[in-house]
């Protein structure tokens, strides 16, 4: 993009998403998701962070999460 372009969410042909550990900053899960819906948040975490819900194009992805306690 030019220095001077608007930048339009609408312009993402994929997404990638990565969750890592807070406790040691290690990659739990990642995905890639092409035709990002473009919006500001395209997923979430489940209050548990067991869980991440991902939305794509009209319909939401769930996926499960090894977390290690």
């Amino acid at each position: 993009m030019a220095a001077d372009a608007i930048f339009r969410a609408s312009d993402l042909e994929a997404e990638h998403i990565v969750v890592y550990r807070a406790k040691n900053g290690q990659r739990v899960f990642a995905v890639s998701m092409p035709s990002p819906v473009p919006t500001l948040q395209t997923f979430a975490l489940s209050p548990g962070g067991d869980r991440l819900a991902v939305l794509s194009q009209d319909q939401i992805a769930f996926y499960p999460l090894q977390m290690d306690h």
